[in-house]
């Protein structure tokens, strides 16, 4: 079936960012976060989120895209955990809003992949933008799951 993207229009914080989370747990089973290297440091507080996810590590590749973003030039690690309501909660007690996952307090982009890695969540914090790559049927199911979330979706224009 074919996908579509959902603008998110309104940052998920409090209550929708954690009921988005703990939804998308039915749905993915990667979350994907962006490292960088020593120049872009995380702070003590980044580096014990990573710390804290670091038994869910699943790969860590040297990449120049990952969802949402290309790099013009060089790579950076991106490391994908497996989603499991352990690493959720993880997640829901770093941060209370989707757009706080950026350097230097936090890793860079939260996106939530399902189980071939196509992405569900993509988020691109600095830029304040996120959406969603849901086809038709999975759409419904989450505004039936999330109702809240009607009037913060909509559909990207072709």
């Amino acid at each position: 079936m074919k996908k579509n993207t959902y603008n998110l229009l309104i940052e998920p914080s409090g209550y929708n960012y954690i009921d988005l989370l703990d939804y998308a747990l039915g749905e993915c089973t990667l979350l994907l976060l962006v490292k960088y290297d020593e120049q872009k440091q995380l702070s003590q507080r980044g580096k014990g989120v990573l710390d804290e996810l670091a038994p869910y590590l699943y790969k860590m590749e040297m990449k120049s895209e990952w969802p949402g973003t290309v790099l013009f030039g060089g790579e950076v690690p991106i490391c994908t955990y497996n989603f499991v309501p352990e690493s959720a909660a993880i997640l829901k007690k770093s941060a209370s809003r989707l757009y706080q996952w950026q350097r230097p307090d936090l890793p860079d982009d939260l996106c939530l992949l399902r189980s071939d890695e196509s992405p569900w969540l993509v988020t691109i914090a600095h830029e304040d933008d996120s959406y969603l790559v849901l086809d038709e049927d999975e759409y419904l199911r989450l505004l039936k799951a999330l109702p809240a979330y009607a009037p913060m979706v909509e559909i990207a224009n072709e």
